[in-house]
């Protein structure tokens, strides 16, 4: 399965000490299920959990092996990227973005439902940030993604650089 969020900002906190000891970067992906409320709405909570569970088996399987995938609450899932820059996590979560957009999730009407979601992005620099720079900076990127138009990943700016 998927941490939860407690678990999330354990490992999240830990991965940036890491990468301020090394001098590596870490990588931070923010996923939002596009449009989840209305398929709650539409097709009912079971179809609603259906969906979670697909979009969390496609972001575990696109994840290595030290990478960590975690439910963030509601619609939101996470990914941390150790020794990711930001250019690895764009295309890590537009792979993970393409990957939504191929799934069809049957519905109790005998059809398909079709989803997107939208992608934050950030890392963190070797020196600078914090954990909750880092997760603001995702945020943000996320936030963006929507207000764009939806489906869609947004690079956020590097945290912790003037």
């Amino acid at each position: 399965g998927l941490d939860n969020v407690r678990q999330f900002h354990r490992t999240l906190h830990g991965e940036v000490e890491r990468s301020r000891r090394y001098g590596t970067e870490v990588g931070l992906v923010m996923i939002d299920i596009d449009n989840f409320k209305s398929v709650n709405d539409t097709y009912g909570h079971q179809t609603g959990d259906v969906v979670l569970r697909e979009v969390g088996r496609i972001v575990r399987e696109s994840s290595r092996e030290i990478d960590t995938p975690a439910r963030y609450g509601g619609e939101e899932l996470v990914m941390i990227l150790p020794e990711t820059d930001v250019e690895g996590a764009f295309q890590l979560a537009e792979r993970v973005r393409l990957e939504i957009e191929r799934l069809a999730v049957p519905t109790s009407d005998g059809g398909e439902l079709r989803l997107t979601a939208s992608f934050g992005v950030a890392t963190q620099p070797g020196q600078g940030a914090d954990a909750r720079e880092l997760v603001e900076a995702a945020d943000a990127a996320l936030y963006e993604a929507k207000a764009g138009g939806k489906n869609r990943t947004v690079r956020g700016t590097r945290v912790g650089l003037a």
